[in-house]
């Protein structure tokens, strides 16, 4: 009987794998291990409390052990190892940008350096040409633009020295300044030209196209040996007449129909034979045709087919006729001319 009790005892109690030792070169951290049973835990009252158990004592024995928990502690206050290789690997990719960080700034500020030395020892001007200039000397407008031998190349102002010629020389429209490696500089324009001249205050106001100022001259006689083929107008009241500026005048309103008419007569077939127009009223428009034709438009209404119209009636006459023509009105238009070669 006592051989079998103690075979019985034997078998109950609870056996534990032994945990194998993790090698020391594993990269696993150490680990704590603590268990606890759910039996010693509970309070005495409770044990009494709690009916006896009537199954043998093998049983009762796997029971406790399957009931027993297993708490594992990591040395990493509670993380698991996973975590501390991802904050290994975070601490890499920081450095991995510091690092990239740390080289793009360090290769612009050494491209600045290097720009820096090739500005203070390159690219000085050597030399100066003009292109597209010819009413003004070359040496004239190279010493207005104030650009001079040896001077750094990228420390000219362009836009200043552009505005400051086409100010100075009113003829000089979209004045470009270009650098040419490694040490030329080119002043390069474009020449308005003189279309129409006014008299005012006692001197001659050349007009471009554009009705803006270029020159101011004292002679009639200089205006027309100067230009050739320049049209003379007679506008309504001007108030300002700046060179370099277009033209202002008292009714802002009145450029509107002389533009209108300008724009008619010098785009027409005959536009060379036109060397007067007369815009001062509104409503009494003329203009002379060849020196010895006046043509009477009236109001800048139906411009174009008026001066068709007029056009087509001086032609029934010589290259000799003098006199008038009216169209002022397209159904009722007249012919004043004296002709001495017509019958």
């Amino acid at each position: 009987m006592a051989d079998t009790f103690s075979i019985i005892k034997r078998k109950s109690k609870p056996k534990f794998k032994k945990e194998k030792k993790t090698p020391k070169s594993s990269a696993v951290p150490k680990q704590k291990v603590r268990v606890t049973s759910t039996r010693r835990a509970e309070p005495a009252a409770a044990a009494k409390d709690r009916p006896k158990r009537t199954s043998p004592a093998k049983t009762r024995a796997k029971r406790t052990l399957y009931e027993d928990t297993i708490h594992v502690t990591s040395r990493y206050r509670g993380e698991a190892p996973t975590s501390a290789f991802s904050a290994i690997q975070a601490k890499k990719r920081t450095r991995k940008i510091l690092w990239a960080v740390f080289s793009a700034v360090f290769v612009v500020a050494l491209t600045a350096v290097l720009v820096w030395i090739c500005l203070l020892y390159f690219f000085k001007v050597e030399s100066i040409n003009c292109e597209g200039i010819t009413l003004y000397e070359g040496d004239e407008i190279i010493e207005a633009s104030g650009i001079t031998i040896g001077e750094q190349m990228f420390h000219i102002n362009s836009s200043a020295i552009e505005k400051a010629l086409c100010e100075r020389y009113p003829y000089l429209i979209n004045v470009q300044i270009r650098r040419e490696m490694p040490s030329t500089i080119v002043i390069k324009a474009e020449e308005d030209t003189a279309a129409y001249y006014i008299a005012l205050c006692g001197e001659y106001c050349i007009l471009s196209e554009q009705m803006r100022v270029l020159e101011m001259v004292s002679d009639e006689d200089i205006v027309t040996s100067r230009h050739k083929g320049i049209v003379k107008l007679a506008l309504p009241r001007v108030t300002g007449a700046i060179v370099g500026s277009e033209v202002e005048f008292l009714h802002t309103r009145n450029k509107a129909y002389i533009n209108q008419v300008i724009n008619a007569l010098l785009h027409s077939e005959r536009s060379q034979s036109v060397k007067y127009i007369d815009l001062s009223n509104k409503f009494d428009i003329k203009f002379n045709y060849a020196g010895r034709i006046d043509v009477l438009l009236g109001d800048e209404s139906n411009v174009e087919e008026k001066i068709q119209f007029a056009f087509k009636m001086i032609d029934d006459y010589s290259d000799f006729a003098t006199g008038e023509v009216s169209v002022e009105n397209l159904e009722t238009g007249y012919v004043m001319i004296k002709d001495p070669q017509g019958e």
